[in-house]
């Protein structure tokens, strides 16, 4: 485990360094998990490993799982709104 540092924005934005984004294959727009474990926050990008340790929890007959995919879709296309660019 490496440690750097970094400061929060006045934005509550921090900077991934460089080195870190290479190494964990983060590209702009990617989606990261934020956990916060008892005070320890965490910053997972939301791979297919990150998916994949999902699988199973939730049975293929449950509608929780359609429920679930149906926020989804949802969610990504309102996430999609507000990165397109506004034409004047």
């Amino acid at each position: 485990m490496s440690t750097t540092f970094s400061r929060i924005s006045s934005k509550g934005q921090i900077v991934i360094p460089a080195e870190m984004r290479k190494q964990h294959h983060l590209k702009p727009g990617m989606k990261v998990a934020i956990n916060d474990d008892s005070g320890k926050i965490t910053v997972e990008p939301m791979n297919r490993d990150y998916i994949r340790q999902f699988v199973g929890i939730i049975s293929k007959d449950s509608k929780a799982l359609e429920t679930l995919m149906s926020e989804r879709k949802k969610d990504t296309l309102r996430e999609d709104k507000k990165f397109r660019p506004k034409h004047r």
